[in-house]
């Protein structure tokens, strides 16, 4: 479970960085009208993360959820 941990927090230190460096700052893509479809994407992929994060602190994942969080 600690693996686990590490990674999920490993992978949002990477799309943290990913999106503060180079969305925001290198492609400003917020400026960009062509770019709102790859900021929906990034938007629903950072809720979900939310959601994997928050349920990390109020549920044990088994049997398909597992495999639902390694799929991810």
């Amino acid at each position: 479970m600690d693996l686990l941990l590490t990674l999920l927090i490993l992978q949002a230190l990477m799309g943290t960085l990913d999106t503060i460096y180079h969305h925001e700052l290198a492609a400003a893509l917020p400026t960009q009208p062509s770019a709102r479809h790859e900021l929906q994407v990034h938007t629903l992929r950072w809720l979900l993360y939310g959601l994997i994060f928050a349920g990390l602190a109020w549920f044990t994942f088994g049997n398909w959820w597992v495999v639902l969080l390694g799929a991810s």
